[in-house]
This record gives structure tokens, C-alpha cells and sequence, in this order.
């Protein structure tokens, strides 16, 4: 039985190629520019029959797909800590975003005070977008409410007026 056609590791013009010479790195380094090998042949002086046999030799595809593997695999890497990095960023100024949104509930203004609490609460219970109903919805007028009773919480329990369904009740 005869070896197949186009067997690269029974072509005798192949054959040469058991070791990367310098010349070859010059080689591989144009072929994952992505230089043809006609282009390859020409800026380093070489025969094109030549650069091809080169090319196609086994262990030069060998190497040429271990460092097409090598590349891919540090873009992987490089991509992986820009988007820590990004991350990083993102949470460092969420964190100064809420830091100042608190801080505004600190304002003497009521209306900021108010725009802040409301800001905070909606994101906080902001809900789930795809099912609406959900979400824990806070409009002004319950805002101004809670803040009514943590005002009216700060007083001595003597001072509230308290109301059971319609009868008035002394504290």
C-alpha cells in the first residue's frame, strides 16, 4: 500500500525541515503578521517554492499552531484583566455614587433630602425588569410619610397621639 498523496511527513522536499532555523522564526513571526508566502519570500530574499516548502514542513506547522495557540491564549489573559480592571473602576465609582447620594440625606434642604432617599430607595428596589411586579415601589408621598414617622419616632411616647380604627387612644 502506498503512502498517501500529499503526506508532509514523507515529502522528501519537506523532509529538510527537522529544526527551526533562524531564518524560520523570520518566517514564522510573517506568517502570523498574515503575510502571504509570496510577500514573506520577496522582504526576506527568498525563493517562494522555498518559503512554501518551509510553510508547509510539519515541524514549522507544529510550531506555527503552538504559537498561534501561545497568542490567542494571552489575549484571553490580557482581555481577562482589562476587565477586572474595568470592574474595579466601575465599583470604585458606584461606591463614591452612593457615598455621595448619602451624603445628600444629610442636607438641611428637605427637597434634597427628599430627591436622595428617593434616588437610594429606587435603586435599591428597583425590581426585576422582566417581571415589573416585583419591585418594591416608593412614590414622594410615602417617602414623606416614613420621614413623618421617624420624626414622629424621635418623640417621647406621651407625645404621640395614637388611633385604633377611629377610637383616639392616650399613650
Amino acid at each position: 500500500m502506498s503512502p498517501p498523496k500529499h503526506d508532509p511527513k514523507r515529502d522528501p522536499r519537506l523532509s529538510f525541515v527537522r529544526k527551526l532555523a533562524p531564518r524560520h522564526f523570520k518566517v514564522l513571526d510573517l506568517c502570523l503578521e498574515g503575510k502571504l508566502a509570496s510577500e514573506i519570500a520577496k522582504e526576506l530574499g527568498m525563493k517562494p517554492e522555498t518559503v512554501g516548502n518551509i510553510i508547509r514542513s510539519p515541524t514549522f506547522q507544529d510550531r506555527l499552531a503552538r504559537s498561534k495557540s501561545d497568542i490567542a491564549h494571552q489575549e484571553i489573559i490580557l482581555r481577562q484583566e482589562k476587565l477586572v480592571r474595568a470592574r474595579g473602576i466601575l465599583e470604585e465609582g458606584a461606591t463614591i455614587a452612593a457615598e455621595a447620594q448619602v451624603g445628600l440625606l444629610k442636607s438641611d434642604d428637605d427637597r434634597i433630602k427628599l430627591q436622595a432617599s428617593q434616588a437610594i430607595l429606587d435603586r435599591v428596589f428597583d425590581g426585576d425588569e422582566k417581571d415589573p411586579g416585583t419591585g418594591l415601589i416608593i412614590n414622594t408621598e410615602s417617602v414623606q410619610l416614613l420621614q413623618v414617622a421617624i420624626q414622629e419616632s424621635r418623640k417621647p411616647l406621651r407625645e404621640i397621639d395614637v388611633t385604633v380604627e377611629g377610637v383616639e387612644v392616650e399613650s
